[in-house]
C-alpha cells in the first residue's frame, strides 16, 4: 500500500486542487462584477454557489447543475453581443484579440475560468476514481 505523502501522483491532485480552488474564487469574483440572468434559477441558489466557490468548497456536487447553467448564460450572453462567438467559446479556447468590445472580452475571460474550473472539476473527481480503483486492486 503506498504512502499519501510519497505517492507519485500525489502532487498532480494537490496542484489541481489548489488551482480549481483559484479557478472557483476568480469565477465567483467575476460572476459578480458582471451577474447575468440564469433562467430557471433564483438569484439565491446563484450566490449560494458563489459563496460556496469563494470558500473554496468547488467539488460540491449541488453546484453541478448551478455551474452548467452559468456556462449557458455566459455563451448566451457573448452569443447576444457577437452571434454564434459564445457557443463556439464554450467549445474551444479563446484568446485576447477574438473580440474587440470591452463588455465581450470581459464574458470571454469569465468564460473562460468558467471552463477551467469545470475542467478541473472533472479531472480531479478523475484522479480520485482512478486511485480508489487502484487501491482496491492493489490491495
Amino acid at each position: 500500500m503506498h504512502n499519501q505523502r510519497t505517492h507519485p501522483d500525489r502532487h498532480n491532485i494537490e496542484d489541481h486542487i489548489l488551482t480549481a480552488l483559484k479557478s472557483g474564487r476568480c469565477l465567483a469574483t467575476r460572476w459578480r462584477d458582471t451577474p447575468l440572468n440564469v433562467p430557471g434559477l433564483r438569484a439565491r441558489t446563484i450566490d449560494e454557489t458563489l459563496k460556496r466557490l469563494e470558500a473554496g468548497d468547488v467539488l460540491n456536487d449541488q453546484d453541478s447543475e448551478v455551474l452548467d447553467r452559468m456556462g449557458t448564460a455566459l455563451a448566451k450572453a457573448l452569443n447576444a453581443l457577437l452571434p454564434g462567438f459564445g457557443d463556439f467559446a464554450r467549445a474551444q479556447e479563446t484568446w485576447a484579440g477574438d473580440v474587440f468590445t470591452k463588455e465581450a472580452e470581459s464574458l470571454r475571460r469569465t468564460l473562460e475560468v468558467w471552463k477551467r474550473l469545470i475542467r478541473l472539476r472533472q479531472d480531479i473527481t478523475d484522479i480520485l476514481e482512478a486511485e480508489r480503483i487502484a487501491e482496491k486492486l492493489l490491495s
